[in-house]
């Protein structure tokens, strides 16, 4: 172990590194900004209730939503807060920063869209349900799932609905995006391919476990990990063929993280309290 740093509870998002500090948000309501090396503490930011998403840093600013309904957009080397804004309900969303814009979800169903430099509201696109998961950008279009069992394309210039697509329950995490299809799971135990133009399903691969990581694009494989199952399901991007799989934690009492390849070397968390390293098989 290098260091340790103690918060005054759980920590459920994951933390960004900039410059030499790593900002992480904690359940005891605070945002820490600390030395990566050493872990040492340089600054703190408390919110009014529990953070459970992920900082996103740009132009100097660090961004985070708390479940006190509120978006804060804090200097990067001192905490010193720039702006924040109300958005009227809890923020379990991680935002995505682009052009200097910060889209991000919240429970009230809201996809908003606001000025990192001035926390301007820019606008709202609204969908049928809790927003949970990180807005993906690509080209000139958000993509984002909800707990109303939807996936939603929409449009960066002003929110306007472009397509959805239905599954048979929620989508609580990020998507990720290939040259012509958008690639995602659900809690309805399946992952689906649609095309990006038309949100036309292409393909759709059931495991008959809910899905909650988002999923991985290594090349032309899809990876993604079973809520109850422990199995690290890899896909053939073009039609969602199984490919493989590998059994990862304790069967029937497993979530795990999403899955990166690094160096030909598969990395995945799982809540058997491991971190796994695997050779993918041929």
């Amino acid at each position: 172990m290098i260091w340790r740093f103690e918060t005054g509870d759980e920590v459920v998002g994951s933390g960004a590194v900039v410059d030499g500090l790593l900002f992480i948000g904690s359940q005891d309501n605070i945002l820490y900004a600390l030395d990566a090396l050493t872990g040492d503490l340089v600054w703190s930011f408390e919110t009014g209730a529990q953070i459970y998403a992920s900082p996103a840093i740009a132009a100097g600013l660090v961004v985070i939503g708390s479940s006190d309904s509120t978006l804060y957009a804090l200097e990067q080397g001192s905490g010193e807060l720039m702006w924040s804004l109300d958005l009227g309900r809890q923020i379990w969303s991680s935002p995505a920063i682009v052009d200097g814009i910060v889209y991000i979800g919240s429970w009230s169903g809201l996809l908003s869209a606001i000025d990192l430099a001035t926390g301007d509201l820019l606008w709202e696109a609204e969908t049928d349900g809790q927003i949970w998961s990180t807005p993906v950008v690509r080209d000139d279009r958000i993509y984002v799932g909800n707990n109303g069992g939807a996936l939603y394309a929409f449009a960066r210039e002003d929110g306007a609905e472009i397509w959805r697509f239905a599954t048979g329950d929620d989508v609580n995490s990020a998507v990720v995006v290939s040259e012509d299809r958008v690639i995602f799971g659900s809690v309805d135990g399946t992952v689906y391919a649609v095309d990006v133009e038309s949100g036309e399903e292409v393909w759709r691969f059931t495991a008959g476990e809910p899905f909650y990581a988002s999923p991985s694009l290594v090349e032309d494989v899809v990876l993604i990990a079973g809520e109850a199952g422990g199995l690290l399901h890899a896909l053939d991007a073009t039609t969602g063929d199984e490919l493989w799989r590998i059994q990862t934690g304790n069967p029937g009492n497993n979530r795990s993280s999403s899955a990166w390849i690094v160096d030909g070397v598969l990395y995945i968390g799982s809540n058997d309290d491991r971190i796994y390293a695997l050779a993918p098989p041929e």
